[in-house]
């Protein structure tokens, strides 16, 4: 409960205060213009009503939460941490926001140009920015000071740790989020053709770009040199930081190709005899290429400090999963873009040769486009893949490691759902335009869009058959390697011939390839013991005390069956179940800790009946989908 009313407290806080803060801003704004005749009165009477409703709501629950700090509890709580910190982000990013409104506008007035075509704050004057800046700093300084006196006194960056994290994280992507698009503006520039129109002729992106440089750069250079100190002083990993890098590593790559891509197209379209002259042509690749230029900084930098995050920080097993996270997602990506870039090259080949088009604007800007995609997709997947693939080919641990992997499989059953999925939606496409011409009427484009279907079907077939025998070897692989173990547990079985658990415990035992032998209490010996690793015994009684005590002797493992002896009750085990025996096994060959089976209640049968229920009903819903959506 004191959780839940501390988010109501600190959140309506948190938007109070905003209230307050533009309510205020915006009063002083009207003050200090031309009027309040230029202003408007809606303008004033806004203004007003923010402030007038606004301060007596944010009075009255940050009082509640002022005075609740004075418990230990209260204070170190991360909801106070988190409202703490967002309001510092609240009144410092609009500092930083009207501190480059403030030198875009005064770069474009020095070169002549309309403030109109700012970046940010076209429309605002020198005033209103100062504004702005001086009550949101005084606003944050404010809550800095709460923040570090609560930090002398009960040190809670323990507990606010990962939100301060998180804090200065957001600052880094903002600040490189200017300095990358200042590097791109700055760029676009060098590529931009004015237009025949009345107009600036490009200055004002260099100019944009200037001012985001300007103010970027030295907020980016001392954030991200702060998240680094803070960080690495730090000696557990963070999570927050390991997703902050991951995620831009794997935008970086993405980014860059995509935007390579553009670039590649409109060169293909231009070799290909498009009708734009090299002026036309620079204009149209300035945008992507610059961004391209800009994004690489994601793709190499932040690249090489996720290597080095996970090297430092997740050793072993988890650090080469992480890896193997990145390494198949971004396979994934390449795939899904060399399957769409060939189904529409395959389509394009098919119009041209079938149809005896000729390459007009359209089938050139297809053709186009799938080169291109084409071209950065499959490098991608390539250079990615061959490696994943060779280290699970590896007959080493390192192989077996990679081919248990959880990521390997997600990745090869997407693939393989993905390709049954698009396969089957061809197919039904390709059956639908057989029927219909076969039923109805055949047009002059009917064997075109047969040849079509074939072809999808075929690239889609080709995909699921190639990750279908990735995963058939993963499986055989795994399979050889089981009946190595499995034939590294033999187990002697100490019951009479017969006992009829004997025959179930042998054909459990037959089918996980664990060497088996049967050996009669009254004639088990210490060399049969001693050429086998687990025992299995059956309850104690008057004619197995001899062979009790030799097993109770011998070292290794030792498992009990469970029978009726007169004057005794078992607890939770009613009777012999022979699952709970290859459980077991599995568990010691494995090397995991020895539990009991659980076994399924009636409860979980019918949980897992409705679920499977369910999902059928949602597989018809979607089939349902994807059948309208063709036959429509």
């Amino acid at each position: 409960m004191k959780s839940v009313r501390r988010v109501y407290f600190y959140l309506v806080a948190l938007i109070s205060l905003e209230v307050v803060v533009w309510g205020v801003i915006g009063l002083l704004r009207t003050i200090f213009s031309t009027g309040l005749a230029f202003q408007g009165a809606d303008t004033l009477s806004q203004a007003l009503a923010l402030v007038l409703v606004g301060i007596p709501i944010f009075a009255l629950h940050w009082t509640w939460a002022q005075r609740a700090s004075g418990e230990s509890e209260e204070l170190v709580s991360p909801i106070r941490g988190t409202f703490l910190y967002a309001a510092l982000l609240a009144t410092l990013l609009p500092v930083s926001q009207n501190l480059l409104a403030l030198a875009n506008r005064a770069m474009l007035q020095a070169s002549g140009i309309n403030t109109y075509f700012s970046f940010v704050g076209g429309n605002q004057s020198t005033v209103d920015n100062l504004i702005a800046i001086a009550l949101n700093g005084i606003v944050a300084v404010y809550f800095f000071r709460v923040l570090r006196e609560s930090e002398k006194l009960f040190a809670p960056k323990d507990h606010y740790g990962e939100i301060a994290r998180l804090y200065g994280i957001v600052w880094v992507v903002y600040s490189l989020f200017l300095v990358l698009y200042g590097i791109q503006e700055v760029i676009r520039f060098i590529f931009y053709q004015p237009a025949n129109i009345i107009g600036p002729a490009g200055k004002e992106f260099f100019l944009n770009g200037l001012a985001m440089l300007l103010i970027g750069t030295p907020l980016w250079v001392y954030s991200w040199n702060h998240r680094q100190k803070v960080d690495q002083a730090e000696t557990q990993p963070s999570v927050v930081r390991l997703v902050f890098l991951f995620l831009l590593s794997i935008a970086g790559v993405v980014s860059v190709l995509t935007m390579g891509s553009l670039v590649l197209y409109q060169l293909i379209l231009w070799a290909l005899g498009s009708a734009m002259d090299a002026g036309t042509l620079l204009s149209r690749i300035g945008n992507p290429f610059s961004v391209a230029v800009s994004l690489s900084v994601l793709w190499f930098y932040y690249g090489k400090w996720f290597y080095v995050e996970v090297e430092n920080r997740y050793s072993g097993n988890l650090g080469r999963s992480i890896l193997r996270l990145r390494n198949y997602l971004l396979s994934l990506i390449g795939i899904v873009a060399v399957t769409v870039a060939l189904v529409s090259l395959s389509n394009f080949v098919l119009n041209v040769t079938s149809g005896g088009m000729i390459l007009d604007d359209a089938l050139r800007s297809t053709l186009s486009g799938s080169l291109a995609a084409l071209a950065c997709a499959l490098p991608l997947w390539y250079f990615i893949w061959v490696p994943l693939q060779g280290e699970a080919r590896q007959d080493t641990e390192l192989g077996s490691e990679a081919r248990e992997s959880v990521v390997r499989r997600a990745y090869l059953y997407i693939a393989i759902f993905a390709a049954v999925i698009a396969g089957m939606v061809a197919a039904i496409s390709l059956v639908n335009t057989v029927l219909f011409g076969l039923l109805d009427h055949q047009n002059a484009t009917f064997i075109k869009n047969v040849l079509n279907g074939i072809t999808d079907v075929s690239i889609y077939g080709i995909l699921l058959a190639y990750h279908l025998s990735c995963l058939k070897a993963d499986n055989a692989h795994k399979r050889d390697e089981k009946l190595g173990e499995a034939s590294l547990w033999p187990v002697l079985i100490v019951l009479e011939e017969a006992d009829p658990r004997g025959a179930s415990l042998a054909a459990d035992c037959e089918k996980n390839h664990w060497p088996h032998k049967f050996c009669p209490p009254s004639k088990l010996t210490r060399e049969a013991l001693s050429e086998s690793k687990v025992v299995v015994i059956a309850s104690p009684s008057e004619e197995t005390s001899e062979a009790f005590r030799l097993v109770s002797e011998w070292e290794g493992y030792k498992l009990i069956l469970p029978g009726i002896l007169p004057g005794f009750n078992w607890i939770s085990i009613a009777k012999f179940d022979e699952k709970e025996f290859s459980h077991t096994m599995r568990s010691i060959t494995q090397g995991k800790e020895l539990r009991p089976y659980q076994r399924l209640t009636t409860w979980q049968v019918i949980a897992y009946i409705f679920a499977v229920i369910f999902g059928l009903q949602f597989l018809l819903m979607l089939a349902a989908i994807v059948l309208g959506s063709i036959f429509d």
